[in-house]
């Protein structure tokens, strides 16, 4: 370009909207469809199994599987249900040291939570077995410090079930991938690997 040529404002607009859509199109998150259940990717106090046959258990335990449903066969209610699932546990000695029941909503989603809950579209359908070297490792000695496990591991559960796992692709200014990573329970957690001109920017906003 010679010189004492001028730029029109035409062009400085042009440069303004290609820099404003490389800036807004550098970070890209999205929820990741083939991620893993975090079941099988993380440590977990123990084994969630399920009786309905039209969800697959969460974990696999085929000894507890079929003491869990023989004993539901025979049992009055809950209570029932676990004490006499223990007594088949110790009987096969198993290393479990607790039982906790499990409550299924299925309306639309599914989603699970520890206890029992009466009502429209809730079933009472799983146990969460606490298996007790997990429970030594991961430092859960009372049932307080379990259930908060539990209540942990099935929150990060039912967001994968309803495929609410996020990931992120950071761009170059080139276009070319500079990061990449999934497995993010909260959109606010990725903040932690982008560089540090993220820090104030809603994450929100670049989600798809």
């Amino acid at each position: 370009m010679g010189a004492g040529v001028s730029l029109s404002p035409i062009f400085f607009n042009f440069m303004k909207t290609i820099q404003k859509t490389i800036t807004v199109n550098k970070l890209e998150i999205f929820t990741d469809e083939t991620a893993n259940s975090p079941r099988k990717t993380q440590e977990t106090l123990g084994f969630f199994l399920v009786k309905d046959e039209k969800h697959f258990s969460p974990d696999e335990h085929p000894e507890l599987k079929e003491i869990m449903i023989s004993c539901g066969d025979a049992a009055e209610d809950v209570e029932d249900h676990i004490a006499l699932m223990k007594k088949a546990i110790k009987e096969q000695k198993l290393t479990i040291s607790d039982i906790f029941p499990i409550t299924k909503h299925e309306h639309g989603n599914i989603n699970y939570s520890l206890g029992t809950t009466k009502g429209f579209d809730y079933s009472n359908n799983g146990f969460y077995f606490v298996e007790k070297d997990r429970a030594k490792l991961l430092s859960a000695t009372t049932k307080k410090e379990k259930k908060e496990i539990i209540e942990s591991e099935l929150k990060e559960y039912n967001q994968w079930v309803k495929n609410g796992i996020y990931a992120f692709i950071l761009y170059k200014n080139s276009g070319e991938e500079e990061e990449s990573m999934s497995g993010f329970y909260e959109i606010e957690d990725i903040r932690a690997y982008l560089p540090k001109s993220w820090k104030k920017e809603d994450l929100n906003k670049y989600f798809k």
